[in-house]
């Protein structure tokens, strides 16, 4: 399945009584899970992954993302990597003014190509070890957009197992870096 250049965005009110729920327009779907054996949570997942042989990773991370129209999303949430895309949805913080908050299912998605980021730059502290990273859009998409990931906290397997993660895990999985 492909999809159209650029970022796509939209809001979604998300509860436990109707998910699993699939958009086919982003190519993404929402599913609960329990996490570490704990606590539900909602989980971001790439549309029919196992249909078309889809690799993907999860994090826990901490962005901003902003888009030259003026939408501007901050905070926390979950970042996810295919082979081709990258998924992101905001869980806490706030969109355009907006308060995001997961435990009411106020949530922001956003899907881009991994081909549409134009350039990377990391940010690394005095030790030489990355903290942070920007990705930039490639400046013909509409709108351009600019990703700030500032913190990795956890990786978010499939079975709902959260580990500790830092950047160094997303990094190699991002177009300029991979290994």
């Amino acid at each position: 399945m492909s999809f159209p250049s650029g970022i796509s965005t939209a809001r979604y009110c998300l509860s436990p009584s109707n998910l699993p729920l699939a958009d086919d327009d982003l190519g993404v779907y929402f599913k609960s899970q329990v996490l570490n054996g704990r606590s539900p949570v909602c989980c971001l997942y790439p549309n029919a992954p196992e249909r078309d042989g889809t690799t993907m990773v999860r994090f826990g991370v901490g962005m901003k993302l902003t888009c030259a129209d003026g939408l501007v999303a901050d905070q926390q949430g979950q970042l996810v990597v295919t082979n081709e895309r990258l998924l992101g949805m905001f869980t806490s913080g706030s969109i355009a003014g907006t308060t995001l908050d997961e435990e009411v299912g106020e949530t922001f998605v956003f899907s881009l190509n991994l081909c549409d980021i134009a350039s990377l730059k990391l940010l690394k502290n005095w030790w030489g070890r990355p903290f942070g990273v920007f990705l930039v859009s490639k400046e013909d998409l509409d709108p351009p957009f600019f990703l700030d990931v500032s913190v990795v906290a956890a990786r978010i397997t499939n079975n709902g197992v959260a580990t500790r993660a830092n950047m160094r895990h997303l990094l190699p999985l991002l177009p300029g870096l991979r290994q």
